[in-house]
């Protein structure tokens, strides 16, 4: 393992959405970003861009929280719904415990979906998503650009893809598209950003599902040589080749 790992600043945000005609936030089904380099390489409003991931893991490219936020203050967070950090002066155990503007972060019991503040419709605890990426067809990898997202179908999909992407091989500088589409809940309607990443494109998630299987059978499922050879050749040649391996029997 490494001694110092690589830690990328974020130069900018890409969103989902602008502000309208009466200056209300409104959601879009195209990308927005001022970063000059997205600019240049997607001078038109664009519902797709093609990514590449700066780190190994799935944990490193896409971040998940729960954060409250107090205006501008993060009053509470928590990276795994164990434990969290809130900004207060006393220890309740059950998540009431009061906000305190200028008191230092102070280690918590994290309720999580019986936490108050987590049940709050407006202004409570969310579920908070980053994905860090560089842009595939640019030339800046000194940092990284930040897909910021609430929303469970956003999150539910790019994290399906980046785990099983993870599951295959190392993520450094796998590349992608990453699209958004406006979808429908009732009267609602709402943007829902997916991940796919070349090798899951490539072939289909049934078969990566039966490279995995077969990995675990002949007993190489942790042996990093039979995933990086999974990721460079792809599942469907791979699936060629490990569905005659002698310890298989399907």
């Amino acid at each position: 393992m490494a001694l110092v790992e690589p830690r990328f600043d974020v130069r900018g945000k890409v969103k989902v959405g602008a502000k309208n005609d009466r200056g209300l936030p409104t959601s879009t089904d195209y990308f927005v970003c001022d970063d000059p380099e997205f600019a240049e390489l997607y001078p038109q409003p664009t519902s797709e861009i093609r990514v590449a991931l700066p780190y190994g893991s799935a944990a490193q490219c896409f971040v998940q929280t729960l954060e409250a936020w107090k205006g501008s203050v993060l009053a509470c967070r928590s990276n795994d719904g164990a434990v969290a950090y809130r900004k207060t002066d006393e220890q309740v155990g059950d998540g009431t415990e009061r906000f305190v503007i200028d008191h230092d972060p102070v280690q918590i019991v994290c309720p999580h979906h019986a936490c108050p503040w987590f049940l709050q419709d407006k202004n409570g605890c969310k579920t908070t998503a980053r994905l860090r990426f560089f842009l595939a067809d640019g030339g800046d990898r000194s940092s990284v650009l930040e897909f910021v997202t609430h929303g469970y179908g956003s999150i539910e999909a790019i994290a399906a893809t980046i785990q099983m992407g993870a599951r295959l091989g190392d993520l450094t500088l796998a590349t992608g598209s990453l699209s958004v589409e406006m979808a429908t809940k009732g009267s609602k309607r709402f943007p829902v950003v997916r991940l796919d990443l070349d090798a899951a494109s490539a072939s289909s998630v049934e078969e990566a599902d039966e490279v995995l299987r077969i990995l675990e059978v002949i007993g190489e499922i942790e042996n990093p040589a039979f995933t990086q050879w999974v990721k460079k050749v792809g599942a469907e040649r791979a699936l060629v080749q490990l569905r005659q391996h002698p310890s298989y029997r399907p």
